[in-house]
C-alpha cells in the first residue's frame, strides 16, 4: 500500500522507528497461519507483533486487520468489531485483503456502520516571541481514543 494519502498525518501518532526483526516474523507467521485458518495461533503472533514498539502505520493496519479477520473467524463478533473499528477509524477507505468468511464479513460491515474517522488537523503554532516556540495539533474527532501523542 502506497500513497496512504489522509491516513499521513497518523504517522505522527505511531511509532515510526524501525520495524522490528521479531514483528516482521510474527506478523508472516500470521499471515501464513490465517491462510490456512488457524485463527487463534494467528491471533497471539498478531498480538505479539501488535506489543513490538517501532510499528509503522502501515503495518499496525496490517496488524489490526488480522486481528479483526481471527477473532471473527473464532466467533468472537465483539472483539473483531473493535478491531476493524479501529483500523476504520485510522484509515476509512480500508478493503480487507484476507479471505473473508460470512462472520468476517458480518463484523467488518458492523464496523463500517458505526466507526467515526479519526480528525486530526495541525494547530495554529505559537510564536509569542517572533519565533516558533510550540506546536500542536487539533483532534476533532477520536471516539475510541487512540491518539497518543505527537
Amino acid at each position: 500500500m502506497s500513497g496512504l494519502g489522509r491516513g499521513a498525518p497518523l504517522i505522527l501518532l505511531l511509532a515510526a522507528s524501525a520495524w522490528g526483526q521479531s514483528a516482521q516474523e510474527n506478523l508472516l507467521k500470521a499471515r501464513g497461519l490465517v491462510a490456512k485458518n488457524k485463527f487463534a495461533p494467528a491471533l497471539k503472533l498478531v498480538q505479539k507483533a501488535n506489543a513490538e514498539a517501532g510499528n509503522d502505520l502501515e503495518t499496525h493496519l496490517e496488524l489490526l486487520e488480522l486481528a479483526g479477520v481471527c477473532h471473527a473467524s473464532l466467533k468472537k463478533p465483539a472483539p473483531a468489531k473493535a478491531e476493524f473499528q479501529k483500523l476504520l477509524s485510522l484509515f476509512p477507505s480500508w478493503n480487507l485483503k484476507s479471505k473473508l468468511t460470512p462472520f468476517v464479513t458480518r463484523a467488518w460491515a458492523e464496523a463500517k456502520k458505526t466507526t467515526e474517522p479519526l480528525s486530526i488537523f495541525p494547530a495554529a503554532p505559537e510564536t509569542g516571541t517572533g519565533a516558533i516556540s510550540e506546536v500542536a495539533i487539533d483532534v476533532r474527532a477520536d471516539p475510541l481514543k487512540l491518539a497518543k501523542t505527537v
